[in-house]
């Protein structure tokens, strides 16, 4: 019993690992990759280069990425970390989220509920700590327009090294 149990769960991740290959050289094939140009450019969000047998055995589903390597994988190829590992097509591209932001999302599931509301809500506070000075900076631009002219703008902008849009 225990035996059959564990050849089944052996299967399970070889299947996982060739259907996450099979998703990883489609979508390389989709943005006319190769092997070796979908490993620099993913290496790059690494600092180190994934080299073309690597990718192969992804592919080929004799190894299995760990976590930072499948995220830039799915960068790299425009999308989102859950299609590359389920195969979910209604998934947000990972084109659309950097790998840090992912990541965070990742660390951000770990936590315990109340953690999580915690970090969110500082994260909200961050978010409109900027939006209130984005409509701050604006209406100085406004105020330094009519008080001074376009020149009196550009030359506070050159000064404080911001633009007051």
């Amino acid at each position: 019993m225990i035996a059959v149990a564990m050849t089944s769960h052996v299967e399970d991740e070889q299947r996982a690992a060739e259907n996450l290959g099979q998703r990883i050289a489609e979508m390389r094939g989709k943005r006319g990759l190769s092997q070796r140009q979908l490993g620099e450019k993913a290496g790059k969000s690494l600092g180190r280069t994934l080299a073309q047998n690597t990718v192969s055995d992804y592919e080929y589903g004799r190894r299995m990425p760990g976590t930072l390597i499948a995220a830039a994988l799915a960068q790299t190829l425009g999308v989102s970390m859950d299609y590359l590992v389920s195969g979910n097509a209604s998934a947000v591209p990972s084109a659309m989220l950097s790998i840090e932001t992912e990541t965070a999302c990742r660390l951000m599931e770990r936590l315990p509920e109340r953690d999580r509301q915690d970090a969110l809500e500082r994260v909200r506070e961050i978010y409109d700590k900027r939006e209130r000075n984005k409509i701050e900076l604006e209406r100085l631009g406004r105020i330094l327009e009519s008080a001074g002219g376009p020149e009196l703008r550009r030359s506070v902008e050159a000064a404080i090294g911001l633009r007051v849009d």
